[in-house]
């Protein structure tokens, strides 16, 4: 169910599904299905990437900062929830992963204020921190993978299983994620690009 969109680049559908992305003009869009869709407001994103080169790439975008996980100048890691950031630096820089699948998980606590953030790369819990301030949503925009929404900050390299929860996933879920060996079917998750997941009736690709 939904729809996307390539505008140039390679999505392999038979094997893996993973995309490529030029680092100028390659990207994909997944329709915006409208209010109160699953879309909205995610307490958990994940994917895995391979990076081809070291420069700002925005891996997933929607909206005006309505959520955003990005790679800025080749050495920080940035999450935007609702408008409100955390910027993480020094958390396994790119350069010294050109070329390996790197799994990347961020999610969102709300329940404390301000917000905080948990970030996780190849599994493994990497930064706790406070999100900026509390996160004010439009919810009105399509989604955007490889690039930021609008049409810059292109992403140079391969993104493989996207996936939107609507819960914050714990650290033993994260690393079951990471291993493989994460239920395919679990409730909440709501786009999987190279997976066969989603809840029943929410936009997916497979």
């Amino acid at each position: 169910s939904g729809t996307a969109t390539i505008s140039g680049g390679t999505w392999n559908l038979r094997d893996s599904s993973y995309a490529t992305f030029n680092g100028s003009s390659d990207y994909i869009t997944i329709a915006d299905p409208g209010a109160g869709a699953d879309l909205d407001q995610p307490k958990s994103m994940a994917l895995w990437c391979r990076f081809d080169s070291v420069q700002t790439g925005q891996l997933i975008s929607r909206g005006s900062n309505d959520y955003e996980l990005y790679m800025h100048s080749g050495d920080t890691w940035g999450v935007y929830w609702g408008t409100k950031y955390v910027t993480m630096t020094g958390i396994a820089i790119p350069s010294n992963y050109l070329g390996e699948w790197t799994h990347v998980v961020a999610t969102l606590d709300d329940s404390t204020s301000p917000p905080t953030q948990r970030f996780y790369i190849n599994g493994v819990l990497e930064d706790t921190s406070a999100v900026s301030g509390t996160p004010a949503y439009s919810d009105d925009s399509d989604l955007e993978i490889g690039r930021r929404t609008g049409g810059t900050q292109n992403f140079s390299g391969d993104i493989f299983d996207v996936r939107l929860m609507a819960y914050q996933m714990c650290d033993e879920e994260v690393a079951a994620l990471y291993g493989g060996w994460a239920d395919p079917a679990a409730l909440g998750w709501w786009l999987g690009i190279g997976a066969s997941a989603g809840a029943t009736g929410s936009p997916q690709i497979t």
